[in-house]
């Protein structure tokens, strides 16, 4: 797979992305920060003047126990069990943070999993089951007409790869956080205090979304105001609630604000 050629000051995505440079590859292009003052507590809720979003579950379905449902007969176990052993191991929290590249995952995994051959290619697949969800895409275009919009994602490099090659999926964002790309994950706090000073937000006045509960406590826990999202239908009610402005389009084709103050 083909390496886009450049560096980038706020993630390898989004307006801020540098063309011009011949680096070839990627690369981190922040310091260590100093600690954010931690466990502050549920914000208070605030003008909203940034948005984060998570990626799988919000803007792409990533299914991850359906799909392996689909191989219980020829893997021997449920979706679940297998979902334990995979995604939820911490094998795979190791090739999220870019510590050890796939082949040395499935080596690594293969005594666990049991299976070999043409059912071990198939489920090597996994990435055809994600897909964007266009309800939740298009309310973040609209939000990002008045709001910067950045991304917070535990994610490999190939997925990376994969979804911006297929779908642009980054485009949406005006700049990233990937935890390949720093060497952490959600819910490690460090990861949202990186989030915080990359991009010169105020917390109190950011407000993240996650399908995840485990990944919203932190971010409560270093001010921001936080959506759990169910659904794209719920995540607009509930940017509105928190005061959010989203443009639609009248019956005359005309571009105005909806404002849920």
């Amino acid at each position: 797979m083909k390496l886009l050629t450049g560096v980038w000051k706020y993630g390898p995505y989004g307006d801020r992305f540098k063309r011009n440079h011949t680096f070839q590859g990627y690369s981190s292009d922040f310091d260590v920060f100093p600690d954010i003052p931690r466990d502050r507590g549920e914000a208070k809720t605030m003008r909203v003047e940034a948005i984060v979003s998570d990626v799988g579950g919000v803007v792409v379905r990533d299914d991850f126990k359906s799909f392996f449902a689909e191989f219980e007969a020829k893997i021997g176990m449920s979706g679940e069990a297998f979902y334990a052993l995979t995604v939820g191991s911490e094998e795979w929290k190791l090739y999220n943070k870019d510590f050890i590249n796939e082949e040395e995952l499935w080596r690594t995994l293969a005594s666990k999993l049991r299976v070999e051959g043409e059912v071990a290619r198939e489920l090597r697949q996994w990435r055809r089951m994600l897909v964007p969800i266009p309800e939740t895409i298009h309310i973040l275009e609209r939000v990002r007409r008045r709001y910067p919009l950045y991304c917070l994602s535990n994610v490999d490099k190939a997925t990376t790869h994969y979804l911006q090659e297929r779908y642009r999926l980054y485009d949406i964002f005006n700049g990233t956080v990937l935890s390949w790309e720093v060497g952490m994950r959600k819910p490690e706090v460090g990861i949202y205090e990186l989030v915080i000073r990359r991009f010169n937000l105020t917390p109190e006045r950011s407000l993240y979304i996650d399908d995840k509960e485990p990944y919203l406590v932190p971010a409560r826990q270093v001010g921001f105001q936080t959506i759990p999202f169910r659904s794209p239908e719920d995540l607009e009610a509930k940017l509105l609630n928190h005061g959010v402005e989203i443009w639609v389009s009248d019956r005359n084709g005309k571009k105005r604000e909806r404002n849920g103050d």
